[in-house]
């Protein structure tokens, strides 16, 4: 199936309808994701809210979202990554749907500058896919969150 691309970043801006469709799809296709996480995450990117900055790329399939990556500026260098790979989602099993997945993480290699860092479980279904594409696991995350220690009192 042929896809049209389309680059997103805070120079171009996102039409309204684009960005309501681009949550509603990342939320559906991401169990987990708020759409509220979702909007800040684009926010950040289009520099609606301030931040570093960043990109995303829509795959389009006829008039429809097939895929898309988001992709965060983190404003460093050095100790951490340049960027973070926010949502990367391309819904589907089969090889085709595989395949943008990986087209669009490829683009997104191409057009970020410096290193980019993706958080996934330990077993995600898509681990093996960005080792493929040269990505290592380098650091074990640890998180504490100060609003589940005091549901947890």
């Amino acid at each position: 199936m042929d896809h049209t691309f389309q680059l997103f970043n805070a120079g171009t801006g996102m039409d309204p309808w684009v960005r309501a469709a681009l949550v509603k799809f990342i939320s559906v296709s991401s169990p987990g994701s708020s759409p509220s996480n979702i909007r800040d995450a684009i926010d950040c990117v289009l520099k609606n809210i301030p931040s570093f900055g960043g990109f995303i790329l829509i795959a389009w399939s006829e008039r429809s979202l097939a895929g898309a990556i988001v992709v965060n500026r983190t404003g460093m260098s050095g100790f951490g990554p340049e960027n973070l790979l926010t949502f990367a989602v391309a819904p589907g099993e089969d090889a085709g749907t595989q395949l943008l997945l990986e087209t669009l993480i490829r683009k997104g290699m191409d057009y970020a500058e410096g290193e980019i860092a993706y958080h996934l479980p330990p077993r995600h279904p898509a681990l093996k896919l960005f080792q493929d594409l040269g990505f290592r696991r380098q650091f074990v995350e640890l998180r504490f969150s100060p609003q589940k220690r005091k549901a947890e009192a």
